[in-house]
């Protein structure tokens, strides 16, 4: 069975890796596409087990699965051939420095030792991937049939309005299987973290810096979130992969009118997964798009509508199985459900809960990365400043939306928690891990310790 669970899981990332490939071509960015194969393939054959379910045809998804690695490798071959003529050369991006390169590999080794004890002694994640996502993954698995018991009113504490992202690609696995054996959400749980190091790295190596890279990619593995979170099985990885991908192929360069509205369309289609992962997603679809307007009317004057509808259509698939899954299917959230206006108003007038959601992110933000944040930023305050001005809307662009998110979740705490104090500890962790690879990549952006420019760039 492991033999089987490898190479269904594996032909997911291909899939991945194929759509990635047709969207953002080119020798100079094979390793953006690798790091981007696992969390964009998971996705697509989530909404296409949702698909199947939802038509009564979860049988075809194998096929559909298969039918589609056969088509993009298919066109991929074809567009090979037809550039083969142009000689492109491969990436040349300037190495990273050999001692941050082993101490990179290091954490790294660390911390894959650190995600394999755990998952060895908790191989079922913690509490909330057993009574959320797991949960919604084997009701998906054993009864296909009759998968929407879920929102039955004596399941209100598994959260049943959850979008369905890792649950679906988790049941799609086991039904290929015909075993819901936890290796599934361990390799799934494996690959976005992975996922998340590679792209967070790739993203800053392949805009010539190659010791933000490092740093980087050390700042988010040295703490302790990355291997807590993702040996857990919760959902919140997933989420960070998708905001830092969006992000990262919208404000990817690129010559080409063609290249540059597939790399919006796939940064399109990473927004609608994060909305098709958690609620929180939701709100950052929304910001997202509020976001990309000035972005992409600064980056390409006179063609925003042609990559604007680029950046619509790429979200659409995700967004159409959200819209369904809300509004026709999912009772409403628990915070929103039963809250009325008054109760609102009451509790946005109540000073001490803006103190408290203060103190709590100001505490939160020491924490986060274990103090990693804190070194970055001193190390950033003396490094000789050698910004792009290329870069200044994507720097704006990045910190815009990082802002509005967390002013979202604070908002969200202000208006619909009820004890504040005990919202806060449980869940912000969680949501400051977020925007925490998005929070790195824009820093190392925003004041490169060293930059020199690559054919990328032009």
């Amino acid at each position: 069975m492991r033999v089987e669970v490898y190479f269904w899981i594996l032909l997911s990332w291909l899939l991945g890796f194929g759509l990635t490939s047709l969207a953002v071509p080119g020798p100079r960015r094979r390793r953006l596409r690798i790091a981007l194969a696992a969390p964009i393939g998971m996705g697509l054959v989530s909404l296409l087990e949702f698909l199947g379910l939802s038509l009564g045809w979860g049988f075809l998804v194998p096929v559909a699965e298969l039918a589609l690695v056969v088509a993009i490798s298919f066109r991929l071959s074809r567009l090979q051939r037809t550039q083969a003529s142009a000689h492109l050369s491969p990436s040349s991006s300037p190495p990273c420095p050999r001692p941050l390169t082993w101490a990179l590999i290091l954490l790294i080794s660390m911390a894959l030792l650190s995600f394999g004890l755990r998952s060895y002694h908790a191989p079922h994640g913690e509490s909330d991937a057993m009574n959320i996502w797991n949960l919604h993954a084997r009701f998906l698995f054993r009864s296909p049939e009759h998968w929407q018991d879920l929102f039955a009113p004596t399941l209100d504490y598994s959260h049943p309005d959850y979008p369905l992202l890792l649950p679906g690609f988790v049941a799609s696995t086991w039904s290929r299987l015909d075993a819901d054996t936890p290796l599934v959400p361990i390799l799934t749980a494996f690959g976005f973290a992975a996922s998340l190091v590679a792209l967070l790295f790739e993203s800053l190596r392949g805009r010539g810096l190659p010791l933000a890279a490092s740093l980087g990619a050390m700042a988010l593995v040295a703490g302790t979130s990355l291997t807590k979170f993702s040996s857990g099985q919760l959902a919140d990885v997933p989420l960070a992969v998708y905001y830092l991908a969006s992000v990262v192929l919208l404000t990817l360069g690129g010559t080409e009118e063609r290249s540059r509205k597939s790399n919006v369309a796939l940064a399109g289609f990473c927004a609608g997964l994060a909305a098709w992962t958690k609620n929180e997603g939701q709100l950052f679809l929304i910001l997202f798009v509020a976001c990309s307007i000035p972005c992409l009317r600064h980056s390409r004057p006179g063609r925003f509508w042609p990559s604007f509808l680029s950046l619509l259509a790429g979200m659409a698939p995700a967004l159409m199985a959200l819209l369904y899954f809300k509004l026709a299917m999912a009772p409403s959230n628990d915070l929103f459900g039963t809250t009325n206006t008054a109760v609102v108003l009451e509790k946005i007038l109540d000073a001490k809960r803006y103190l408290a959601i203060l103190i709590g992110f100001a505490d939160g933000f020491l924490r986060l990365g274990e103090g990693v944040l804190i070194l970055l930023l001193v190390l950033l305050f003396f490094a000789q400043r050698a910004p792009q001005p290329g870069d200044r809307s994507t720097r704006h662009f990045s910190w815009a939306l990082i802002t509005l998110t967390l002013l979202g979740y604070a908002l969200v705490y202000i208006c619909f928690s009820g004890d504040v104090a005990e919202h806060l500890e449980t869940s912000l962790s969680r949501l400051l891990f977020h925007v925490w690879p998005l929070m790195l990549f824009a820093l190392l952006t925003l004041n490169p310790l060293a930059h020199s420019p690559t054919p990328q760039d032009t």
